[in-house]
């Protein structure tokens, strides 16, 4: 039985792979397995991984026969993997050499559910490295402890649903029956609530053992703005799963207030799509807004929320909405430290602020 099982989704990646497969390969763990699903790839993804699968017999690897996304490739590789302890890695992606030998250790001693470690994040059009780590920023606190009841910790911690920063007890996800969900979009929500909710102990590695790229494609922006509804189907769907689960409003405030910012942040990046669906999304956004804060107390939670932004879209109506918008289409005023602008169906009027002995009057 190998100690950890690297579970990698493969779709049209041929750029990147090489780089992820070069970090399971030569993890300073050498006791794994990497598990690789291709999901009919139109690439040349498959023969990259059985180039590699010819110089190491560790790399197992999955073709299906027709693509069904990154949750039903994730569910095939656990069904098979035999691993003690499980971690994720997307194909664009890559581990630090280190990660699984530092992860194993840490979980194993600990005899934790799950562990959670740093992450450095790569902006591939900037060519920026950022080592501010905000998925354990709520952890600092814990970082030397060795059990830790998640539910006991103060702050909301639930920043992301990502998977990939984390090592997972084998046994535990297969005692709980944890999979992912089926749908193409939001998938990685099921698996991440649960085994949140669901484990019993965890712990903290204050070292950064994943990279995550931010691709010159926006491939997720671009998904995202074309299948918001999705997502939105997909947060709704946890949020009624997590009142049916064992412990489950022992995690609601944390949940909450991810979900809350989770629609305000991809409404703002819907701004930039055509209006139809800016109103749609709004739309759905005021709908859950105003059932959240019917069944819930929003307030107990607002200094970890936009709470100004979340009462707006609760007080205005989808008509108002729309007049503000098509207003600030053909009306438009800036008020900055020198001057006025006052723009009207792209006609800009412009003027200099009056200083008397440095004082403005406005």
């Amino acid at each position: 039985m190998p100690k950890v099982s690297i579970i990698v989704p493969v779709y049209n990646v041929e750029k990147y792979l090489k780089q992820a497969l070069e970090s399971a390969v030569n993890q300073t763990l050498n006791d794994i397995e990497i598990i690789c699903v291709d999901d009919c790839s139109t690439d040349n993804s498959l023969n990259i991984l059985k180039e590699y699968q010819l110089k190491d017999n560790r790399i197992k690897i999955i073709e299906q026969k027709e693509n069904k996304g990154q949750g039903v490739a994730r569910n095939i590789a656990l069904d098979i993997a035999s691993g003690e302890y499980i971690m994720f890695l997307d194909p664009d992606d890559w581990l630090e050499l280190n990660a699984c030998e530092i992860a194993y250790n840490q979980i194993n001693r600990n005899k934790n559910d799950l562990v959670f470690f740093g992450t450095t994040t790569h902006i591939e059009k900037t060519r920026q490295n950022i080592y501010k780590d905000i998925r354990l920023q709520p952890f600092s606190d814990y970082f030397n402890k060795s059990n830790v009841k998640l539910y006991e910790i103060g702050i909301p911690f639930i920043k992301t649903f990502e998977i990939w920063y984390k090592i997972y007890n084998h046994s535990f996800i297969k005692q709980n029956q944890i999979k992912f969900s089926t749908e193409r979009f939001g998938e990685e929500g099921d698996f991440s609530l649960k085994t949140i909710v669901l484990s019993d102990t965890a712990s903290f590695i204050d070292k950064h053992l994943y990279n995550y790229r931010i691709r010159n494609s926006s491939v997720t922006t671009q998904i995202y703005a074309k299948r918001y509804m999705e997502y939105i189907a997909a947060r709704e769907k946890n949020y009624y799963d997590l009142q049916t689960l064992s412990n489950g409003n022992k995690y609601m405030s944390a949940f909450l207030v991810y979900y809350i910012n989770s629609l305000e942040y991809w409404y703002k990046r819907i701004e930039s799509t055509n209006i139809i669906k800016k109103i749609n999304y709004y739309y759905a956004m005021r709908n859950i807004f105003i059932k959240l804060n019917k069944q819930n107390d929003i307030k107990s939670i607002c200094s970890f929320i936009n709470y100004d932004f979340f009462n707006k879209a609760i007080s205005r109506n989808v008509l108002l909405f729309i007049t503000i918008l098509c207003l600030k289409k053909i009306l438009y005023f800036n008020d900055d430290n020198h001057h006025f602008v006052l723009s009207f169906l792209g006609i800009k009027i412009k003027a200099k602020k009056r200083t008397i002995n440095g004082v403005k009057y406005e």
